[in-house]
């Protein structure tokens, strides 16, 4: 954004010279304003897009997401049919937000076959666990159930809520609804249990 702020603000200058305008201080700034809000608007429109892709083509959100977390199978797809795409232009589809869960032992691989968003003008989030999703005391945590300060452990709401935010930041403004299978529909309950500004679900299917 600082070479449009740049460029902007010298073609300004070049064009008083050019044009021998004699002007005011003061007036010079009040007209010059105007030019590099333009850019700065400009330069954020472009960087927040919720770009579309093709079917079975899906987006990474892993890189991120996943970092600094306490996985080992952390992975982000996300799927936007071109109906839904913001494309930084200001559009507003609103179309739904719809998170795939799978179950325990399972992937996230299938789901950019299944899923159907595109058919439905939706946008899907394939979240990968690990193995399964935290929804509740395991022989595998490494924390206490009732030791909360400890953040040794998968966060699914938290994992969730991240990703919530970052489509959020790109555009989309739909409601979010969660889709899970066994141990994902248990994470898909718990999460609408537990909605509120961060985790905005509106329902489960």
């Amino acid at each position: 954004c600082e070479l449009h702020r740049s460029i902007f603000s010298t073609k300004y200058q070049h064009y008083l010279s050019q044009t021998k305008l004699t002007i005011m201080s003061r007036y010079h700034r009040v007209r010059k304003t105007p030019v590099v809000l333009l850019s700065a608007t400009f330069c954020w429109s472009l960087a927040a897009a919720l770009n579309g892709n093709p079917p079975e083509q899906v987006q990474s959100l892993t890189d991120v997401i996943c970092g600094g977390r306490p996985r080992s199978q952390c992975e982000v797809e996300l799927d936007v049919p071109e109906a839904c795409a913001t494309d930084g232009l200001g559009t507003d589809p609103s179309c739904p937000i719809v998170f795939f869960l799978h179950g325990s032992g399972g992937t996230n691989n299938w789901f950019a076959k299944t899923s159907g968003v595109h058919d439905a003008n939706m946008i899907g989030v394939y979240p990968q666990g690990e193995g399964g999703w935290n929804t509740g005391p395991k022989t595998t945590n490494n924390c206490h159930w009732s030791d909360y300060d400890c953040t040794d452990d998968p966060d699914e709401g938290d994992l969730i809520a991240s990703i919530i935010e970052h489509i959020r930041s790109l555009g989309g403004t739909g409601n979010v609804y969660a889709y899970g299978n066994s141990n994902g529909a248990a994470l898909a309950h718990r999460l609408a249990s537990n909605g509120g500004a961060q985790l905005p679900i509106k329902g489960i299917i």
